[in-house]
């Protein structure tokens, strides 16, 4: 079983590496990251697989799950940093793709300091009793809104 393991180890990191062979003629912009910005993750997943394979061959099976668990952290964070800041290639860049930024502004108009100050005026008016408790006095949110218009007022 464990010379079956080595031996499917030893194949996945070959055609893992193998794989960038190709790359160049396929995809010239991720192949560029790879071998620029994120080389270092690519050496680090090359010496993580060695690593996990001796490991194994030695049978230190818990520190090889530790080592086999970064070669692949390193191939999928790889991947990414090699094709930064495109999230796909030569078509999206990340800043393309993201939403428009958040207007807060918007949420402290004057239409929507009316309408929550109607609102909890409207809370407060009613004063219905609390259906929980079967009291008569008004909902905690109703007392809350309460305190927040006359602190209002006085502002």
């Amino acid at each position: 079983m464990r010379w079956r393991t080595l031996a499917i180890g030893a194949v996945t990191g070959s055609v893992v590496f193998a794989a960038l062979i190709p790359l160049q003629q396929d995809a010239p912009t991720l192949a560029d990251g790879l071998e620029t910005q994120a080389a270092p993750l690519v050496v680090i997943s090359a010496l993580a697989d060695i690593a996990t394979l001796v490991l194994v061959a030695i049978r230190r099976f818990a520190v090889a799950r530790v080592t086999a668990l970064a070669a692949v952290a390193a191939v999928v964070t790889g991947w990414g940093v090699g094709q930064y800041p495109w999230l796909l290639v030569d078509q999206v860049t990340i800043t393309d793709a993201a939403g428009a930024r958040p207007r807060w502004k918007r949420c402290s108009s004057p239409s929507a300091w009316l309408w929550s100050s109607c609102f909890l005026r409207w809370a407060i008016s009613t004063n219905r009793p609390s259906r929980s408790h079967g009291c008569d006095r008004p909902t905690a949110m109703a007392a809350n809104a309460e305190g927040l218009i006359r602190q209002r007022e006085r502002d």
